[in-house]
């Protein structure tokens, strides 16, 4: 009894020790019908999404599940470049997986709405939907669960997420976004493309706050993970990095060199409108403001970019006010972005507080799960130092019963008196285990002799027949298998990796024919004694007849281990085989 207590103990101690977060993929299943043509298409769009919209606008009208197939042609348009055009039945998708239980599903319908908001200037409720399917995310899985294409989603999240607070110039948060969206990039095989984007975003923002070195150091992690040099993205982030420089102490001279370099290797107009505005602030930053002037109004009257053309004007201003020109000339400059300024100082209100929350409340998730892991570890502790302890009392408890040793004389000598009889009980039947062995032994040899005695015309024969040309040609792809260090052979291999030791057609009717011509009445005795004798069971007598084990029958007949024990089990029943199929094959064959 205290030994069943002392097991129980230990077995919830054990428990207690292997606490961990509950699996999220069975904590949340639901009985969601979800057709296997949809679950197709959704493992396709994250790498073809191509292909998986024609798949799915083929099959759209037809599907059961309307909402999934809504949320999926929502992210399919939008990954296929195309403007949403379901946005109340997308909507009607949010509602639906708001109300169950599936975070994935959810958080998708929420980003994907996000998108849709964003496409029509609705900056705040995008940053809303954004934040809520990170916040969905993070929240329902573990950091162990966010992999694959969790993460892809939430990498993606994330980069929206930093380039809307990049567009609104909240430089802080959106580093602090994009730091989130590496992480996640890091957790699945990200293209190098999104990651040097990222990272070149991160470096924008730190250079934009005047931390250079931080800012340089992104740079040149982002540069590294480009695969060439010759594409925009790597003559940006080159751009970038040559205007830090530049502001860390290198040369005029040397910065203007490499950025006119960037601006004849350009590859558009707008692409050469950026170098423009590049060149134009080391010329505005030496005082060289008729340059500068020069690259400005290119830039402040070609760019389509609203930032180039908004710090270009803000330089033009400056120049204007150097060099003494009226004021008339320059304040045109800035009105089409005074409107606009007064517009975004609101929009940054609404996204700095929906930025605070979420990362109030993210902080206070972490804390709830630090506070948990801490519980689990100090029950641990508890848990090692109660078995300390019952170790201790079982040692003290043992101690204290080895001083009653008179009061147990008796029981002791019993106890030793049956523990001799038990020995001696013991020995005999191995005695006896052992003669009955022998007497099996003689048995069997006897039985072989007399095959052996009386058949001697017939061994030859299965001589003749073992040394025939297929037979030899089988015996040596055999061989072949067993030296084949690739894999070992198990009963749970998949024989579809030993092609190359399977039996052609031409190899098994040559095999059929040398046993029929060898032993001529073999297959009317064995028909007669197993009626329903099948094709393939005749297959399986035939490599039995060679001593063949079911490894490499099965390797040579390509079927399943449990299909080649299924044949030898039934035909060892049928013929009731005392020494083995292959001993009884070959005992019936030579006696033909």
């Amino acid at each position: 009894m205290k030994t069943r207590s002392v097991i129980v103990f230990l077995f919830y101690a054990v428990l207690l020790t292997a606490c961990h977060r509950p699996n999220v993929e069975m904590r949340y299943a639901t009985s969601l019908r979800q057709s296997s043509e949809l679950l197709a298409i959704d493992s396709m769009m994250w790498t073809l999404p191509d292909s998986a919209l024609t798949c799915l606008l083929s099959c759209y009208d037809t599907v059961e599940d309307r909402h999934y197939a809504n949320l999926l042609l929502a992210e399919l348009l939008y990954k296929n470049y195309y403007e949403q055009i379901n946005r109340a039945e997308l909507l009607e998708a949010v509602a639906y997986y708001d109300s169950v239980s599936c975070p994935f599903l959810a958080a998708r319908s929420h980003y994907i709405n996000g998108v849709g908001y964003y496409e029509h200037d609705s900056v705040v409720p995008a940053c809303v939907e954004y934040l809520k399917a990170a916040e969905i995310m993070e929240e329902s899985f573990s950091k162990e669960d966010l992999v694959g294409q969790k993460a892809q989603f939430m990498a993606l999240t994330y980069t929206h997420l930093c380039a809307l607070f990049s567009n609104q110039y909240l430089h802080e948060q959106a580093i602090y976004l994009g730091k989130q969206a590496v992480f996640y990039y890091d957790q699945y095989d990200a293209t190098p493309w999104h990651k040097a984007w990222i990272l070149d975003e991160i470096g924008l923002q730190y250079a934009l706050t005047k931390r250079l070195d931080s800012a340089s150091f992104y740079c040149d992690r982002a540069i590294m993970f480009l695969p060439d040099t010759n594409n925009q993205s790597y003559r940006d982030i080159s751009a970038l990095c040559t205007v830090l420089s530049y502001n860390k102490g290198e040369t005029s001279q040397e910065t203007l060199k490499r950025l006119r370099y960037l601006f004849f290797m350009a590859e558009s107009s707008q692409e050469q409108l950026a170098r423009c505005l590049n060149i134009s602030e080391i010329y505005f930053h030496e005082k060289k403001y008729d340059s500068a002037w020069v690259y400005l109004i290119k830039v402040f009257n070609e760019s389509t970019n609203i930032n180039s053309r908004k710090q270009a004007a803000e330089w033009l201003v400056e120049i204007c006010k150097f060099q003494g020109k009226n004021p008339e000339i320059y304040a045109d400059f800035l009105i089409p972005f005074a409107n606009k300024e007064e517009n975004k100082s609101a929009i940054k209100s609404q996204l700095t507080e929906l930025y605070n929350a979420f990362r109030q409340k993210k902080l206070e998730l972490q804390h709830r799960l630090l506070i948990r892991r801490a519980t689990i570890q100090t029950m641990v502790v508890i848990g090692v130092l109660l078995i300390v302890i019952l170790f201790i009392l079982l040692i003290s408890f043992h101690r204290k019963q080895n001083y009653k040793t008179k009061l147990e004389t008796e029981e002791y000598v019993h106890k030793m008196k049956q523990k001799a009889l038990a020995g001696r009980l013991k020995t005999s039947n191995n005695a006896l285990r052992d003669a009955q062995h022998e007497i099996k032994k003689q048995k069997l040899n006897s039985v072989f002799s007399k095959s052996s005695n009386h058949n001697s015309s017939e061994h030859r024969s299965y001589e003749a027949f073992m040394q025939s040309m297929i037979c030899q040609e089988i015996t040596t792809m055999v061989d072949r298998l067993h030296s084949d260090k690739r894999k070992t052979l198990k009963t749970n291999i998949d024989v579809l990796d030993y092609k190359d030791f399977a039996l052609s057609a031409t190899q098994i009717t040559s095999l059929t024919k040398t046993v029929d011509n060898s032993f001529p009445n073999f297959y009317s005795t064995i028909k007669a004694l197993y009626p329903h004798l099948s094709r393939n069971e005749w297959l399986h007598c035939c490599l039995y007849l060679m001593k063949l084990d079911k490894m490499s029958i099965c390797v040579l007949l390509q079927e399943p281990y449990y299909t080649c024990r299924r044949y030898t089990l039934k035909m060892e029943k049928t013929f009731d085989c005392r020494h083995g199929l292959s001993f009884f094959l070959i005992e019936k064959a030579e006696s033909c």
